[in-house]
């Protein structure tokens, strides 16, 4: 019976084993819901960029106020997005960050500052304002710098009527006839030095720019080397690139180049940086965690984090992040995701096998291997005898757990049989002494009375109870056969119970006479 019964028990196992595989398998093979990026209907694509919200193109049901952009289709392949309506067609946005709350546009040509009489202006172009002294994005400082090309020129770069920055660029006289390409090859050749070109950091944000040009007249110096004059905002380390700055100073070594037609070709990035204002919030430097009215406008998914503005004092917003943990898009209802840590992991200091616990995770050597998981390539075969080792108390434990079960019911069964067993016994033992008590003949003198039969015939566990394990408290009296005590019975019936004195075969028949003439 045991033996069927496992039987039974694997097959069911086995078959619900197969149904779990068979539900699990669509599930696996559709993997987890791609991540949205953008609001429902809206595209989220222009070209090769991807467009997050708060950024949107089309509709206002979009974008933020404030961050509407433009997919321009026309003969360009791709398509290109551009800031704001893009009718100005000046700064083409190639990249949007939402964990850095950045934008990275570019613009076309060396001509982004237009001078005139020694004095031009850099604006990012249709900034719209969207909230209290604030706009949607502004130029970030410390990612971008202000270059400066040509012979004896100063430039100063002027932001929110204060001096953001500037520099001078000189050619000194090396003797006649000599060339911009030797100047500056005399410089310094990875950097400008103020030799025919000069960069300087910037210290202000603002959307727009002042600039001034200033040439500078000096006898001893030879300033005719044919060096244009550009003065430039640019990404930190685009100008350091030996391509983009051959062309800027139209530098030709091999005379083999159309800089001119390079130069309109040139691609100038810069670095934005963004936040979205609130209208009913009061934005307060002075603390770094957003008003709740602000937070729950602003930051929709649930797993995401409001923080004051960004890095820029000058952009008076806000800007979310999706909590430790999750990654997607904190702008959207359910648009931080949870990530897989082992995939985050794996690439610090995971250089085992990565495995999913329940809110965390564990890094091991792989089976068969030991040594420091941390390190590449320190987790190392183990050797013949701990293989052995592990095998054997593998095979010990698999055992185990196989024959844990049969075990168990074995146990089970011996103790329900020995249980019967022993009922069994019992109740053939309390049928011996009831006849050989004579039962049967109490019956029989009380056959006639049905409702004194049930009454009469009472275990000895209910009379002990009813009498306090027959306590001398309860000692009535006593006759020539037994003695008598007062007892209480379940239902609170009071009666007297006599205990026989001894139990002698020849007194029995003359205790149940009795007995039955009292009932």
């Amino acid at each position: 019976c045991i033996v069927a019964h496992n039987c039974i028990s694997s097959c069911v196992s086995i078959a619900a084993a197969v149904l779990l595989l068979l539900i699990s398998a669509p599930a696996a093979a559709a993997g987890p819901p791609p991540m949205t990026i953008g609001m429902p209907g809206c595209n989220t694509t222009c070209g090769n960029v991807s467009v997050p919200y708060p950024f949107g193109m089309g509709p206002k049901s979009c974008y933020w106020p404030g961050f509407k952009l433009t997919c321009n289709n026309n003969g360009s392949k791709p398509p290109r997005l551009l800031l704001g309506e893009g009718s100005g067609g000046v700064f083409e946005v190639v990249d949007i960050s939402l964990k850095n709350s950045t934008m990275r546009i570019v613009n076309h040509g060396l001509r982004p500052i237009n001078m005139s009489d020694g004095s031009g202006q850099w604006i990012i172009g249709e900034a719209e304002t969207v909230g209290p002294g604030g706009v949607a994005y502004l130029l970030n400082p410390g990612s971008n710098e202000f270059i400066l090309t040509g012979c004896n020129v100063q430039a100063t770069l002027l932001g929110n009527g204060s001096l953001a920055s500037g520099c001078a660029s000189f050619c000194p006289e090396f003797g006649d006839g000599i060339s911009a390409t030797q100047i500056y090859e005399r410089g310094n050749s990875k950097a400008c030095s103020n030799i025919g070109c000069c960069q300087s950091t910037i210290q202000t944000a603002s959307a727009s720019y002042g600039v001034e040009l200033k040439q500078l007249n000096y006898s001893s110096v030879y300033s005719n080397f044919g060096s244009p004059v550009n003065v430039l905002i640019a990404e930190v380390g685009w100008f350091d690139v030996d391509h983009n700055l051959e062309v800027v100073m139209n530098l030709d070594p091999g005379a083999k180049k159309n800089l001119s037609r390079e130069a309109d070709q040139l691609r100038v990035p810069v670095i934005l940086g963004w936040a979205l204002a609130h209208n009913t919030a009061v934005y307060n430097t002075g603390h770094s965690r957003c008003p709740h009215d602000a937070a729950r406008s602003i930051c929709k998914s649930t797993n995401s984090n409001c923080s004051v503005g960004n890095t820029i004092e000058e952009i008076r917003g806000y800007s979310c992040h999706c909590q430790e943990g999750y990654e997607g898009n904190p702008y959207l209802t359910g648009g931080c995701q949870d990530i897989k840590e082992c995939n985050q992991k794996e690439k610090h200091f995971c250089f085992g096998v990565c495995e999913e616990l329940s809110g965390s995770f564990r890094c091991r050597c792989p089976n068969g291997t030991h040594g420091n998981y941390t390190k590449p390539g320190a987790c190392i075969i183990d050797s013949v005898d701990t293989i052995r080792g592990n095998h054997n108390l593998g095979l010990v434990i698999s055992l185990s757990v196989a024959s844990g079960p049969f075990i168990l019911r074995l146990v089970l069964g011996a103790l329900l049989i020995t249980h019967g067993f022993k009922q069994h016994k019992a109740k053939a033992l309390r049928q011996k002494f009831f006849s050989q008590n004579r039962g049967q003949l109490l019956k029989q003198l009380v056959s006639h009375r049905a409702d004194i039969t049930k009454r009469m015939l009472i275990s000895l566990e209910e009379l002990e109870k009813a009498t306090n394990n027959f306590h001398q408290a309860r000692k009535l009296g006593g006759g020539g056969h037994g003695t008598v005590y007062k007892g209480i019975m379940l239902d609170l019936h009071v009666v007297a119970i006599k205990k026989s004195n001894i139990v002698v075969r020849r007194e029995i028949d003359e205790f149940i006479n009795e007995v039955a003439i009292l009932s």
